[in-house]
């Protein structure tokens, strides 16, 4: 009787633990971003998110920095041990037909940077889409302070791990839930000219808007749940009456 009970949980064990990890992810979408073009604050944007180009040549001070913001109240309180929060943007030239796209074959290097205190204050900086948060971003030496940092290329969906700055997150409950993508320290196509990634934003209808999946790593939960099965039928037989 055990022997055939413990045969029909193990063949349905691979759909239990296929609805564990799919209902383990918690999908939070982005609740604002914007973006600086030139020193200029351009305001929210129902079109696109312009999230960033290489280092001009030729052309300083026409670098493009992406904000993009969270609600703290629909975060998940925890992060899954050993699991990730990925930041996932979908990148669509079609979006931006007067602008150099990045391709495969001119690709961008974009990098995600945490909000920080602003120089000369004491605070933390606050989602400002009115006067901007291009000084809340301290970039590090040649962009060291990077959070995760993505090759774009051809249109489609891309990640950034941001695990690291989720978790921070969730230690300080006063931190504002943003981040700033930027191609500033990326590279440029081989022609010397510059690479945009332009991405669908907050409130898209045509594209994937912005969004943090929060999940476990693949093989999480079913070692969890293998270990609570081998754990129940110990139990059973340390109770079991003997024969």
């Amino acid at each position: 009787m055990r022997t055939h009970l413990f045969a029909a949980m193990a063949a349905a064990l691979p759909l239990v633990l296929g609805a564990a990890v799919a209902s383990a992810t918690v999908v939070v979408p982005a609740s604002d971003a914007y973006y600086t073009f030139r020193g200029n604050v351009s305001g929210n944007s129902d079109v696109r998110l312009l999230a960033g180009k290489a280092t001009a040549i030729g052309f300083p001070g026409q670098d493009a920095i992406s904000f993009i913001a969270f609600d703290r109240s629909l975060l998940p309180s925890f992060r899954p041990e050993g699991g990730q929060a990925l930041l996932r943007l979908e990148h669509d030239p079609t979006l931006g037909s007067f602008l150099i796209d990045a391709t495969d074959a001119a690709p961008v290097s974009l990098s995600a940077y945490a909000f920080n205190n602003p120089p000369g204050t004491d605070f933390d900086p606050t989602f400002d889409p009115v006067n901007g948060n291009t000084f809340s971003v301290n970039y590090g030496p040649e962009g060291a302070n990077a959070v995760a940092t993505t090759v774009v290329g051809d249109a489609g969906v891309y990640t950034w791990d941001i695990s690291s700055l989720f978790d921070r997150w969730l230690a300080d409950p006063d931190a504002v839930a943003a981040l700033a993508i930027s191609g500033i320290y990326g590279n440029v196509g081989g022609d010397g000219r510059n690479a945009y990634g332009i991405f669908h934003t907050v409130g898209s209808l045509d594209g994937l808007a912005p969004e943090l999946h929060v999940t476990p790593l693949p093989g999480a939960a079913p070692l969890l749940l293998t270990g609570g099965i081998a754990l129940y039928w110990l139990r059973r037989r340390r109770n079991a009456t003997p024969a």
